[in-house]
């Protein structure tokens, strides 16, 4: 965030051509208005209890605006004017289940420990009657912390459970469009996801400027290829039970011998047929070994 000016500066981004999707880490005055100076239009999400949204998200379906369909989700949304800029909110039930799951299941957990505190203390309570007739007994913190907690009052306002709140100066696009615009951020973590965990390029060790830009160069190409391959595995559905890794170390067993009539694909093991069957690959069609003009002993 220290060297967003720079990059900026840098990459020569400016003019109304273009728009700057970034993460809430960017959400401050100073970056807005350094946008704004380069003339660069922005989507950027904020935190939580902003000043734009605090005390004015709906407590229940009826007060949002409008709503949306988004990756087989429903999405209530709103919009806040401001001077200048637009505040749009959106409610997802399917996160906001989990979020209110995952606080229940904290403060529960909260409790069940304090429940064996209690009994652990009433223990050593009994055992310091026994020998000292009555010493030893909690002060008052200590039995403030062995109270059980109220899951209500510890959840206290879950009004921004599941919402997400995004400002952007671009008040010609409607709410749908702009949480369209941000959804596209996942796409670029993926790819840095997969260039630095799945192809394990996040370090170059090389030796001078020139040798970096040429390998940053080709491990780009690499990621754009790996990624690729990552969406086809998502479009065939398979996303939970084949992976990247998978496809590197079986497809590369998927052979053509030269023989006198021709090119001929060598028979595949049967773990590499059934990932081709998932893939829709075509383990006998050559043209994916390069074809005749291609596949020659040197290659």
């Amino acid at each position: 965030m220290t060297a967003f000016a720079d990059l900026l500066s840098e990459a020569g981004l400016t003019g109304a051509d273009c728009l700057a999707v970034a993460d809430k880490g960017f959400a401050s005055e100073g970056d807005f208005a350094l946008l704004s100076e380069l003339g660069l239009s922005y989507v950027v999400p904020l935190r939580r209890g902003n000043r734009f949204t605090r005390g004015r998200i709906p407590s229940g379906p009826a007060g949002w605006d409008d709503a949306l369909a988004h990756d087989g989700r429903g999405i209530s949304c709103m919009t806040l004017p401001q001077e200048g800029f637009n505040i749009h909110v959106y409610l997802d039930t399917e996160p906001c289940h989990h979020e209110f799951s995952d606080a229940c299941a904290r403060v529960e957990g909260a409790n069940d420990a304090r429940a064996a505190r209690r009994e652990a203390e009433a223990r050593r309570e009994a055992e310091a009657r026994r020998r000292s007739r009555g010493s030893g007994r909690p002060g008052d913190e200590q039995l403030a912390a062995l109270a059980p907690i109220d899951v209500a009052d510890a959840l206290g306002d879950r009004s921004e459970m599941g919402t997400v709140t995004i400002r952007t100066d671009r008040t010609d696009l409607s709410a749908r469009a702009v949480y369209e615009v941000h959804e596209q951020r996942q796409a670029v973590e993926q790819f840095f996801k997969t260039y630095g965990d799945t192809l394990g390029m996040d370090a170059t060790w090389m030796r001078s400027d020139e040798a970096t830009e040429g390998l940053l160069f080709l491990n780009h190409l690499s990621a754009t290829i790996a990624t690729a391959i990552l969406e086809a595995i998502a479009a065939a559905g398979h996303s939970r039970d084949v992976s990247y890794r998978d496809c590197v170390q079986m497809l590369r067993k998927v052979r053509a011998c030269r023989t006198p009539d021709g090119w001929r694909a060598v028979p595949v093991q049967r773990k590499v047929g059934a990932l081709c069957e998932k893939l829709g690959v075509d383990p006998t069609d050559l043209s994916l070994l390069g074809g005749q003009d291609v596949c020659q002993p040197n290659t």
